[in-house]
């Protein structure tokens, strides 16, 4: 089994069609300074709907960041709200214990989707194409061990031109780009997808510098086909920093130059931070 895979596993624990019962173990590891990465609890929540609903293709998912999630054990509960002829509507709940051991717990996260089965079908117009990255074999990739937990879960590595952060240097444009891959060659599919909509610095580092830790408020990716192949094109900007919020626009491509999903997620920056 792939890590990743590991990671994301949800086992089903009790419910029915309507409202299921599914519990997870957020592991250690795939964290930003001991709060898991908001795209990995993202697509632990996808795999829960993906199972409940029966249809395998997100069209869409948008999911709210209410606190942080330590490592440990989260139970998932997922309505069904529509089964239409087009998609299943869904609604999910993260809980986790709070810190007095109540079985009861918090909830932690709350997501809504729609799923239905991708396909060519129709006409097809695309008006962009994929960020111009150099190839990812001819990028070096931090292996130091230094920053997050999460970035030694992933084979990252970001276009030269977006890296000015790292030394307080930042190129102004609001840019981040990047390969996203696993270690272990683990194929992309939905699931990768949504964690690399939120793998990378935070594009507001080269407006502002790096500023610390951004915690999403929410996270919306819109998919449009499956990936194929083991890597990942992600673009993403950031133009408007305002009253402590930051927007990130995203755009990610598979390895053969299809356009896989668009992002958008707005985060909290500390004020003193900037």
């Amino acid at each position: 089994m792939f890590e990743f895979d590991r990671a994301t596993k949800v086992t089903k624990v009790g419910g029915d069609d309507t409202v299921g019962q599914y519990e997870a173990e957020i592991l250690d590891g795939w964290d930003i300074y001991g709060a898991a990465n908001g795209g990995y609890i993202g697509a632990v929540m996808m795999r829960a709907m993906q199972l409940h609903g029966g249809r395998p293709d997100p069209y869409t998912i948008t999911v709210h960041y209410l606190m942080p999630v330590p490592p440990g054990r989260a139970r998932i509960e997922v309505e069904t709200v529509k089964r239409g002829r087009l998609t299943n509507s869904m609604i999910a709940k993260l809980t986790i214990d709070d810190p007095s051991g109540n079985s009861d717990g918090r909830i932690a996260i709350t997501a809504m989707g729609a799923f239905g089965n991708l396909q060519s079908i129709g006409r097809e117009i695309v008006k962009g194409q994929p960020p111009q990255i150099p190839p990812y074999e001819s990028l070096v990739t931090d292996a130091s061990g230094s920053g997050p937990q999460l970035m030694q879960r992933l084979a990252l590595r970001l276009s030269p031109e977006d890296v000015g952060f790292v030394l307080n240097q930042p190129n102004g444009q609001g840019t981040m780009r990047a390969w996203f891959a696993f270690p272990d060659d683990r194929p992309m599919d939905a699931l990768s997808t949504f964690i690399a909509a939120d793998a990378t610095a935070p594009a507001v580092f080269n407006l502002v510098g790096q500023a610390g830790w951004v915690p999403t408020i929410e996270l919306t990716v819109h998919y449009r086909q499956i990936p194929t192949g083991t890597r990942l094109a992600t673009s993403f900007s950031s133009r408007f920093v305002k009253n402590g919020l930051v927007e990130e626009d995203g755009e990610i491509w598979d390895e053969n130059g299809n356009l896989i999903a668009i992002s958008r997620q707005i985060a909290a920056m500390p004020l003193a931070d900037y």
